[in-house]
């Protein structure tokens, strides 16, 4: 029975970096489809054509370039591809406030849906509670 469990465990392990190569071929995919104006650095935050990191209002998804654990980078790159996805034709609006990091807060609809709604309702993503979310505990 432990074999069975351990080989079950480790079928699933595989599925979900399976799923997470397949998120990069998306981002890959769509990269080429996203607006001029616009590179999605992660999940929550955009670049604009000059190189200024914009901070998506709202919600928390997890990094990909610092993460605590190997699944909260393949759930951030998960993001992160979602993102680019909803990003051709989206509205960015920029709040006129700016973030801790400097960078400037702005919101995102798609079709007048908040992008950051649409990735809290895909397990995507977390309110912003103020902190960083523990993607890992």
């Amino acid at each position: 029975m432990r074999y069975v469990l351990l080989f079950l465990q480790l079928f699933i392990q595989r599925m979900f970096y399976l799923l997470v190569i397949a998120a990069l071929i998306l981002v890959l995919m769509f990269s080429c489809a996203l607006a001029d104006d616009f590179t999605v650095v992660d999940g929550d935050t955009i670049k604009t054509a000059d190189g200024q990191r914009l901070r998506i209002e709202g919600y928390d998804t997890p990094e990909i370039f610092q993460p605590e654990c190997d699944a909260e980078r393949m759930l951030g790159l998960v993001a992160k591809a979602r993102l680019i996805e909803l990003m051709p034709g989206a509205d960015v609006i920029y709040t006129g406030r700016v973030g801790y990091w400097k960078r400037p807060i702005i919101k995102v609809f798609v079709n007048g849906a908040d992008v950051g709604e649409i990735l809290i309702g895909e397990n995507l993503a977390v309110p912003w509670a103020g902190k960083q979310h523990d993607w890992c505990g």
